[in-house]
């Protein structure tokens, strides 16, 4: 079953506020032993047992390829790669948006791993600002990425992943923006049914008309889209 839309998000946290299940709660480290000043008898032993195994396994692997970037990269570019999965929302995005700016390798597919969020460990506001970078950087490689990121479950994420696709300019999108702007389900929000309504007209004139005269005859239509596919025609 399709689950409509969530407009509403909390900053802050690395995992969406809809979707507790596999968070990463920050782990806070002990502090460390002073060397000269503390016998080592003092520190207080720290169980293993201690740390929960979710914790231990919700923060997404590194594939080699990424890890191989992160080695053969300038460091600031080196350290973008692993903010991106910092538990802290806000400077994961800041290291989404810094990639997108960035020619070096491993930076598509470490944003294309947030935009696809498959184990639900990226903030919507991450997935947001890495379809967004994905657009800037202009590599088709990530087209199928943006395609799986569509159907976000956030409407923020999901029509940037729309805009990015308009930008990169790839017919292959075609299907699903039709999709999105029938919306035939009733999954998609105003603000990403709108995107694909622009980014349809960009990449398809023809079939953008198509659609865009059925949306902008029917009456009991969002007001706002209809207006939209009157200019897009």
């Amino acid at each position: 079953m399709v689950k409509r839309k969530i407009s509403t998000e909390k900053k802050g946290s690395g995992t969406d506020s809809a979707a507790p299940v596999g968070a990463a709660p920050a782990i806070a480290k002990p502090a460390a032993a002073a060397v000269t000043a503390t016998p080592a008898a003092a520190a207080p032993a720290v169980a293993v047992a201690a740390i929960p195994a979710a914790h231990v396994a919700a923060k997404p692997a590194v594939s080699a390829a990424a890890l191989a970037a992160v080695a053969t990269t300038p460091a600031p570019i080196a350290q973008g790669l692993i903010n991106l999965r910092d538990l802290n929302a806000d400077v994961a995005r800041e290291a989404a948006i810094e990639l997108g700016s960035t020619r070096q390798a491993g930076a598509v597919e470490a944003l294309s791993a947030a935009v696809r969020n498959e184990n639900n460990y990226f903030h919507p506001v991450v997935r947001a600002a890495a379809a967004e970078s994905l657009g800037r950087l202009g590599d088709t490689h990530a087209v199928d990425a943006l395609i799986v990121a569509t159907s976000d479950s956030m409407a923020e994420a999901s029509a940037e992943a729309v805009r990015a696709l308009a930008t990169l300019g790839d017919k292959r999108a075609v299907p699903v923006l039709v999709e999105i702007v029938r919306n035939p389900n009733g999954y998609y929000l105003p603000i990403v049914r709108r995107a694909a309504m622009t980014a349809l007209a960009k990449l398809d004139k023809t079939r953008a008309t198509q659609e865009l005269t059925i949306i902008a005859a029917r009456s009991n239509e969002d007001p706002v889209l209809r207006q939209t596919a009157s200019e897009l025609i």
